[in-house]
């Protein structure tokens, strides 16, 4: 979803592009807005087990901290975690065209 999401909605601070999106953490009924810059987004997410979230929305059982940013922290998934994320992430991308 951020993926989209991230495509429509550019600040610029500086020299630098940020993009509003919204938490990943495990609760799907979370809609916390997070702002962080486009290349720090692209580089967490171009790991799969890795997700952007806001502090405090950490599920210590299954994800770690890897790093901290200005109002969010980049987690990795462990475990069955990662592994359904890794599978999920190898899926086909539906082509909304074809729809």
């Amino acid at each position: 979803m951020n993926e989209r999401a991230e495509e429509r909605v550019h600040l610029f601070g500086g020299s630098e592009v940020l993009v509003g999106i919204i938490c990943e953490c495990a609760d799907i009924h979370c809609q916390e807005r997070i702002l962080i810059a486009k290349s720090a987004y692209e580089s967490a997410r171009a790991e799969p087990t890795h997700f952007i979230v806001k502090p405090g929305h950490i599920v210590a059982e299954v994800e770690g901290t890897v790093a901290r940013g200005d109002g969010f922290e980049i987690i990795r998934k462990r475990g069955l975690a990662a592994d359904v994320v890794r599978y999920l992430s190898a899926l086909p991308t539906p082509d909304p065209a074809t729809d």
